[in-house]
C-alpha cells in the first residue's frame, strides 16, 4: 500500500472509530440517571477502547495527545489529589478508598467527554455532537421521570400518591437535583440550540421543562429548590440584556413562587418545616429533625476540622471521628445514620482541612470563571455556558446543604455536562496558544 494510501485508509478508520465511541458516549449519557453499573462499565470500556486505538494508531494518537489538555483539568486534578493525599493520614483506608474512587470519576468523565469532543475538529460538527450528547442526557432523565410518574400513579409498583418522589428506589434530594440539571440543560436547548427548528424535539424539550418542573416539585427536596431559587434570577440574568425585561421576569418569578407557597399544600409545609426544625433545634439539640440533624453534624465537622486545620482528619475518617463523638456522649447516636455532613465546603473541611477546602473552591472558581466566558462569547458555543453556569452555581448553593460532589449519579452527571460544555476549543485556550505562538514569532523577528 502505498503512504498517500495508507494515510487516507488510517484517516478513515480513525474517523469510524471515532464514530463508534461516540455512539457509546451517548448511551453513556442515556443511562447516567438510570443505572450506575451500566455508566461504570461504559466509562472502562470507552477508556479501554481509547488506549487500543491509540495504540494501534498514529494519528488517533496524535489528536488525544493535542485534546487532552482541557481548561478544568489541573483543577479537578488538583481536588482529586487532595483526597488522594488525605488517605495518608486516614485511619479508615477502606472507606476512604471508597470516597477517592468515587471522585475520581470527576476526573476520568470530564477528561473522557472533552477529549472525544475536541478531537472533532470541525466547529459546526462539534457543536452538534455537544448539542446530541445533552440530548442523551435529557432522554435518560425523561425516562427516569415517567417511571417516577408511573409509580406516583400506581401503575408500577405498590407506592400510589406517595411523597416524595423516589423512582428507581433514587433518594428523593438526588432526584431532585438531577432534574434540576435537566431543566438548566432543557431550557438553555429550547433558546439556543439548532435542534429547536425540528418540531418533534422542541416538543420533547419543551416536555421535559414541564415533566422535569413537576418532579421536583413531587420531590419534596427543599437542597434543590434552593438552588433554583438561586440559579433562575442568575439565568434571566444574563438571558435578557434590558433591565426592564429582567425586572419583569423576576416579578413574574415570584408571583409564581408565592402562588406555589400559598395554595400547595407540599410546598407550604415543606418551607414551614425548615422554621419549626430550627425551633425544635434551639428548643432541644437532641430531637431529630432534617435541619437540625444538619446543624449538629455541621459542629461535628467543625471540631473535626479545628482537630487539624491544615489537612483535616483524613478522606476516610469522617464516619470513625463521628463514631468516637458518639460514642463519648458529646453527640446525639442519630448522627451514625449518615456518611457525610450534608455540605460540600464543611465536609471539604472536616476530612481534608483548608487544603481541600481551597480546592474545593478553586474548583468552582475555575468552572464558572470558564463557563461564563463562553456563555459572553457570542457564538453558538453559549448555549454550553448558559448550561455550565447555572449547574455549577446549583451545585455550589444546594451543595450548601447536601454533599453533592459525593454522590456517585450527581457527580458523574456534573462531569458529564462539564465535559460537554467547558472545552479547550470553546474557552478560547486554542486562540491563547495561537497568540502566543503570534507574539514569540514576531519578537524573534
Amino acid at each position: 500500500m502505498t503512504t498517500p494510501l495508507k494515510e487516507r485508509f488510517m484517516k478513515n478508520t480513525s474517523a469510524a472509530h471515532y464514530k463508534l465511541i461516540f455512539a457509546v458516549l451517548l448511551l453513556f449519557g442515556l443511562s447516567l440517571p438510570l443505572s450506575k453499573s451500566v455508566n461504570s462499565a461504559l466509562i472502562g470500556l470507552v477508556y479501554l477502547y481509547f488506549l487500543t486505538i491509540a495504540f494501534f494508531y498514529s494519528d488517533f494518537r496524535k489528536g488525544i495527545a493535542g485534546s487532552i489538555n482541557q481548561p478544568l483539568a489541573i483543577p479537578i486534578f488538583l481536588y482529586v489529589l487532595v483526597s488522594v493525599l488525605g488517605l495518608l493520614i486516614s485511619e479508615d483506608l477502606l472507606e476512604g478508598v471508597r470516597r477517592v474512587k468515587t471522585i475520581s470519576n470527576l476526573l476520568l468523565i470530564y477528561i473522557m467527554v472533552a477529549t472525544l469532543m475536541d478531537l472533532d475538529k470541525d466547529t459546526s460538527s462539534r457543536f452538534k455532537r455537544g448539542e446530541q450528547l445533552l440530548l442523551a442526557l435529557l432522554s435518560g432523565l425523561f425516562i427516569l421521570d415517567l417511571i417516577g410518574f408511573l409509580t406516583f400513579f400506581g401503575v408500577i409498583g405498590e407506592n400510589a400518591y406517595r411523597l416524595p418522589l423516589t423512582p428507581l428506589s433514587i433518594h428523593h434530594i438526588w432526584f431532585a437535583n438531577l432534574n434540576a440539571v435537566g431543566l438548566y440543560t432543557a431550557a438553555s436547548l429550547l433558546l439556543f440550540s439548532s435542534y429547536r427548528r425540528i418540531p418533534f424535539l422542541k416538543i420533547f424539550i419543551a416536555s421535559f421543562i414541564v415533566i422535569g418542573s413537576l418532579s421536583i416539585l413531587l420531590s419534596t427536596s427543599r437542597t434543590a429548590w434552593l438552588g433554583i431559587a438561586v440559579v433562575v434570577p442568575l439565568f434571566a440574568f444574563f438571558l435578557f440584556k434590558k433591565k426592564k425585561h429582567f425586572l419583569i421576569s423576576m416579578l413574574f418569578m415570584c408571583g409564581a413562587a408565592l402562588l406555589l407557597y400559598l395554595f400547595n399544600s407540599t410546598v407550604h409545609h415543606r418551607i414551614d418545616q425548615v422554621f419549626s426544625d430550627i425551633s425544635a433545634f434551639y428548643s432541644d439539640s437532641a430531637t431529630v429533625t432534617s435541619v437540625g440533624g444538619r446543624f449538629m453534624m455541621w459542629k461535628a465537622s467543625w471540631k473535626m476540622f479545628l482537630s487539624n486545620p491544615f489537612f483535616g482528619v483524613g478522606t476516610g475518617d469522617y464516619i470513625v471521628t463521628v463514631n468516637r463523638y458518639v460514642a463519648s456522649g458529646e453527640f446525639p447516636g442519630y448522627l451514625l445514620e449518615f456518611n457525610q455532613p450534608h455540605n460540600i465546603f464543611i465536609f471539604a473541611l472536616a476530612t481534608n482541612g483548608l487544603f481541600g477546602l481551597a480546592a474545593v473552591l478553586y474548583l468552582f472558581y475555575c468552572i464558572v470563571r470558564l463557563s461564563k466566558g463562553v456563555l459572553k462569547s457570542g457564538s453558538a458555543d453559549r448555549l454550553f455556558g448558559f448550561i455550565a453556569l447555572p449547574v455549577a452555581v446549583h451545585f455550589m448553593v444546594a451543595g450548601l446543604a447536601d454533599s453533592l460532589l459525593h454522590i456517585h449519579v450527581l457527580l458523574c452527571t456534573f462531569a458529564f455536562v462539564l465535559g460537554v460544555c467547558v472545552r479547550r476549543s470553546n474557552c478560547g485556550e486554542e486562540m491563547k496558544a495561537g497568540k502566543m505562538l503570534k507574539l514569540n514569532c514576531n519578537s524573534r523577528k
